[in-house]
């Protein structure tokens, strides 16, 4: 081999090297090495006694992106001159460098183009009129490849030397056939989503970042809530349930129920709830659970906002806006109270502790016994009797919410002439003075009772 050749081949080797190690750096890289054996057909002004010889070689193919390689070659032939004497043999050495473009992305059956060019060199001589010439080359093939990168390559290429004869440039056409044995033996497949998976085996490969994937590189979802985990901060969110950017479900009335599965989703703070978010009522007064400060009360029985049974005083009270309150006694001729009033005025004041919006006018009446002047100065002091009692007795009731007059005798309610009469009319009356509230808390209660009647009629 002479210097030229092993200059030449050098430079080569030190291209390739180069190659190799910036392709080591992209993020999809195929190393493949291709052994092959075919047939080089010489072009007939080379003068060989056979035009076609046995060419044996090998490849060096970088992948430089999914269809387009860098290759380098060498190559091997061997020809006999004709001659007089015995039989003169050349080994004829070639290397070429190019690239190779695929004309399909199909995984196992793609059809390909090469272009480059080379140098090729008579080996056992440097005699005159011996090949030492560059030469282009062009050819093309089809490539069939395995899931693991190793298939063949069944190719044809030309390869074009110039010559200068008599003063005239001449090109020699030699035609190179044969196949190849593609042995991938480095592979760095790139990951574009960085999700663990490779991109050849990657199915999903535009997976969120941070999103855990399967052996596919496809996002899981195991609550099935469309956030994948990974970026999922609530991985077991139930089935149905609404949740927000994080894969957290949300639960706008804080029943315990998520929304989503909240049939009921405006309930009201405090209430217990059954399994689909909907306020429970055990003992069907329309108060629901939770809310229900009388949980037990007997079916039918009329209730007030708490849940809990309203008294017959109260029931006239909210009904007519007056209570008369039967069995208030005093000791004749004074507005001290009789110890037998005390559980009339005690049930009054249960009744005026749970309607702290009504405003009260305790109102004292006598009978015609007396003057005028003294009756109204009597019931007056009757009536503050009264209040001062509910206001010691019942803390949570305001002086504010009560105002005391006495009337004397002017509003009988029967006649004076007999006893019983005047007993009717000696007594205390409860009237409600704002009585815009009171029709306010009357709706409330008829709407209540609706709400009652049709949950009593509906199936269950």
């Amino acid at each position: 081999m002479n210097k030229s050749t092993r200059i030449l081949l050098a430079l080569a080797g030190c291209a390739l090297l180069g190659v190799s190690s910036a392709a080591a750096r992209i993020e999809r890289v195929n190393l493949e090495f291709s052994p092959y054996a075919g047939a080089l057909v010489v072009d007939e002004q080379l003068g060989f006694t056979e035009r076609v010889s046995p060419l044996v070689g090998a490849r060096l193919g970088i992948a430089l992106s999914p269809r387009i390689a860098f290759e380098a070659q060498g190559g091997w032939s061997r020809f006999e001159l004709p001659t007089t004497v015995e039989p003169v043999q050349r080994d004829l050495g070639m290397v070429s460098g190019g690239f190779s473009l695929d004309l399909t992305s199909h995984a196992h059956v793609r059809p390909f183009i090469t272009i480059g060019g080379g140098y090729a060199e008579d080996m056992s001589t440097d005699a005159a009129g011996a090949i030492q010439d560059p030469f282009a080359q062009i050819g093309g093939g089809l490539k069939i490849v395995g899931s693991s990168g190793l298939g063949v390559r069944l190719e044809a290429w030309q390869l074009m030397l110039g010559t200068r004869s008599s003063g005239t440039n001449n090109v020699m056409q030699n035609t190179a056939i044969g196949a190849r044995l593609v042995l991938p033996f480095a592979r760095k497949h790139g990951d574009i989503d960085g999700d663990g998976v490779a991109d050849n085996r990657d199915l999903c490969a535009s997976t969120p970042n941070g999103a855990t994937v399967d052996a596919k590189g496809c996002p899981t979802d195991g609550d099935s809530d469309g956030i994948w985990d990974g970026l999922d901060l609530c991985s077991a969110t139930p089935a149905g349930a609404s949740v927000d950017g994080s894969g957290c479900p949300a639960d706008a009335d804080r029943d315990g129920v998520f929304d989503g599965i909240d049939v009921c989703a405006a309930t009201v703070a405090g209430a217990v709830v059954d399994a689909r978010g909907c306020p429970t009522d055990g003992d069907k007064d329309g108060v629901v659970d939770g809310l229900d400060n009388c949980p037990d009360t007997p079916a039918g029985t009329r209730v007030d906002a708490s849940g809990c049974k309203i008294s017959q005083l109260e029931y006239e009270m909210l009904d007519t806006g007056k209570l008369r309150l039967q069995g208030v006694n005093f000791i004749t001729g004074s507005a001290q109270l009789d110890p037998s009033s005390f559980a009339v005025l005690d049930e009054t004041g249960e009744v005026l502790s749970r309607w702290p919006q009504l405003r009260i006018e305790v109102g004292g009446h006598t009978d015609s016994r007396g003057s005028n002047a003294t009756n109204a100065k009597l019931s007056e002091r009757r009536a503050q009797a009264v209040a001062d009692y509910l206001l010691w007795k019942f803390p949570q009731i305001s002086s504010s919410q009560l105002r005391v007059h006495g009337y004397g005798e002017e509003l009988p309610v029967a006649s004076n002439v007999d006893e019983q009469g005047r007993s009717r009319n000696r007594r205390v009356e409860l009237t409600v003075l704002n009585r815009e509230e009171l029709r306010q808390i009357q709706d409330s209660q008829k709407q209540q009772q609706q709400q009652q009647q049709q949950e009593q009629q509906q199936p269950h």
